[in-house]
């Protein structure tokens, strides 16, 4: 036990030594280190694997070569009891935004009463509201796991206000990394009194959310279901990284049920759903030895009942009608195979276990949308595009069998289950304005989605979580769909930077650049996407960066009066190699500083990598006056020095100050 308590202390010691924060933001990457051992991809650029090896080498036991088991619970237990210095200790007050949501991927309406809902943020948390959406409470605690992925209800008779969240995001964006980066979580939590408080589950906690995941553990959820026919036990499954668990007792112990091979590699995408009578139907994807569609009739026994699937399959999400239970819809990724490389199928059960020909299948995806839209992104934002497995999901029309919905970086909908391309409407995300091609996003509503759910009173009304929070229509067959923002006090937008006033120790002026949902003021105003630093040229000017350098400027009350974009004195700027959904700050052309009220341009060429399929970081590429290439990940404007300002990169060989 001594040793075990030297071996925690000496784990912490080295943290709180280490000269690079551990933290995923890129001005303080640890992968930014020279001393890093840093793997190099097609493009000549760090690999991202290269800072997982080095946690690993780090925090490892040098007798076993692994990092302990509950190291960390360990850890936090130990920090608990440490003396505290109250007279240190800090308040903090909320600055929002208040109107504005970030990523949600779980989302649950309460059987009791459909005006009370459960969200999640990806970083924010789990939100409750009780009048559909108009207001919310955070009910998680803030030194609990925030990265929640999936919700439940136990919807059994009495067991109604027992919940469970699972949390871990294994493919998302975090800003100066790729797609390939991750919100590890840390188990599961569970509520007795319907959302308002969390427990965390202690037989799904692994201890080491900070660590690469394991292929058995619960650190990144896909989606969990209890089972409503079981009147007697208390049964929860959880769709994990590599298989599922099931649970009989509430969540105090587990049994592997499908997939979890730790012999093997792993099938990282898993999807689950149950249908009205008990049955359970899943899909694993993303390679691995246990790709393809199951179905169960206990949850513990499964059959695979794949159709001929393509070679290449990822996430695929899952969707039963519910006017006929019998049919099961599947949609998901599938490169190189349906249309834009994305597939959905239709099954229908017969009899038996449901496989070979107790079950049928129908490969619908050449009736699947495909929308073309192009001219303000060099890429086509109306075809069907799930960013690698990033945003997918489906669901169907409770009344009417035939309309089906799917949603990647838009929502579809087809009225003929995908007899025809022509059937199809594009009803969210992204939207293609001809008049004005810049205006890309559908009224009152965000790309990305993640979760589609209806009224139980009428099936019209339509509830949709994306990257922008969680969104409501009260007409989902409308020809036009009209879009009603939920996200007053869902506080769950991630940041990426943030400003201040500078020289102005009384303003309370607060600026900031947000994940997928631009630079926002405190007052509400909003511009494209990024990174951003005040000027020093006038007490209400500020300095932007967005798609294109933009320099705007403010009235005494904070309100946009003027605003400078791509163009100036018959001077353009260039843009260069704009592609993919736009994530990260400084996706333009070149720069513009501020210089006493003078605009002045850099020689700085900004621009981002397009080919997403490509491992690597993503970043912002520029190349100086001196023809060095780079990643921007961060930019100051130096108060006493006027004409200079510094940045920072992404690699061995920072290359600030330099002269503007």
């Amino acid at each position: 036990m001594k040793a075990y308590y030297l071996l925690i202390i000496s784990l912490l010691t080295f943290a709180s030594c280490s000269k690079k924060k551990e933290r995923p933001d890129s001005q303080n990457d640890p992968r930014q280190n020279s001393e890093l051992p840093l793997a190099q991809d097609a493009f000549g650029m760090t690999n991202p694997g290269a800072y997982d090896e080095w946690q690993q080498e780090r925090l490892a036991d040098p007798a076993t070569g692994k990092i302990p088991h509950g190291i960390r619970a360990a850890e936090l237990a130990f920090v608990r009891k440490l003396p505290k210095n109250d007279k240190r200790s800090l308040s903090w007050t909320s600055r929002g935004p208040y109107n504005k949501g970030g990523r949600t991927r779980a989302m649950a309406l309460d059987i009791q009463d459909e005006n009370t809902m459960l969200a999640g943020g990806v970083s924010g948390g789990i939100w409750r509201t009780t009048d559909g959406g108009q207001n919310w409470t955070k009910t998680t605690d803030p030194v609990q796991m925030h990265s929640v992925t999936s919700i439940v209800q136990d919807t059994r008779t009495g067991h109604e206000d027992t919940w469970y969240a699972g949390t871990g995001e294994y493919y998302g964006i975090v800003s100066a990394t790729s797609f390939t980066s991750q919100f590890s979580g840390d188990g599961l939590f569970k509520s007795t009194d319907g959302g308002l408080t969390w427990n965390e589950l202690a037989s799904t906690a692994s201890g080491t959310p900070q660590t690469l995941y394991e292929k058995r553990d619960m650190d990144f959820t896909w989606r969990l279901v209890t089972d409503h026919t079981d009147l007697v036990n208390d049964v929860v499954l959880a769709a994990v990284y590599n298989g599922i668990w099931r649970s009989e007792d509430g969540g105090q112990s587990w049994d592997a049920v499908l997939g979890l091979d730790t012999t093997s590699s792993a099938t990282p995408y898993t999807d689950l759903i149950i249908t009205p009578n008990g049955t359970f139907y899943a899909s694993q994807g993303g390679g691995g030895p246990n790709k393809g569609f199951y179905r169960s009739d206990d949850g513990i026994n499964w059959v695979d009942i794949s159709p001929t699937l393509p070679s290449s399959v990822g996430r695929i999400a899952i969707a039963y009608d519910p006017q006929d239970e019998n049919v099961v819809w599947w949609f998901g990724q599938t490169n190189g195979a349906g249309t834009d490389g994305h597939s959905v199928w239709k099954y229908r059960y017969l009899s038996g276990d449901g496989s070979g020909s107790n079950g049928i299948w129908e490969n619908k995806s050449s009736g699947m949308p495909n929308f073309i839209c192009t001219g303000f992104f060099t890429f086509d934002f109306g075809a069907i595009n799930t960013q690698s497995s990033y945003d997918v999901c489906i669901a169907v029309h409770p009344a009417d069998s035939n309309v089906i919905y799917l949603g990647g970086t838009n929502i579809y909908r087809t009225d003929d289950q995908f007899t025809t391309p022509a059937s199809s409407d594009w009803i969210g995300g992204y939207r293609c304005n001809a008049s004005d091609l810049s205006d890309y996003v559908y009224v009152d509503h965000h790309p990305d989605q993640h979760y589609m759910t209806f009224l139980p009173s009428n099936p019209n009304v339509m509830i949709s979580a994306n990257d922008g929070g969680v969104y409501r229509t009260n007409d989902n067959l409308a020809s036009t769909v009209s879009w009603i923002p939920l996200n007053n006090g869902y506080v769950t937008t991630q940041f990426y930077t943030v400003a201040i006033e500078q020289g102005e120790v009384s303003s309370d002026y607060l600026i900031g650049g947000m994940q997928d949902n631009g630079t926002w003021a405190f007052d509400g105003f909003g511009y494209d996407r990024g990174h951003l630093a005040p000027s020093n040229s006038g007490h209400h000017r500020r300095f932007v960066l967005g798609i294109g350098a933009s320099r705007v400027d403010l009235d005494g009350n904070g309100f946009l009066v003027g605003r400078v974009d791509r163009c100036l004195g018959g001077t353009c700027f260039r843009q260069v190699g704009l592609g993919g959904v736009l994530l990260r700050a400084f996706v333009g052309a070149r720069v513009e500083a501020l210089v006493a009220g003078v605009l002045v341009a850099s020689v700085l060429a900004v621009g981002r990598r397009s080919d997403r399929s490509r491992p690597g970081p993503f970043g912002i590429y520029f190349r100086c006056g001196h023809g060095r290439t780079a990643i921007i990940v961060g930019l100051h404007w130096c108060w006493s020095l006027r004409f200079h300002f510094f940045y920072t990169t992404f690699g061995r060989h920072p290359l600030g100050p330099q002269n503007t």
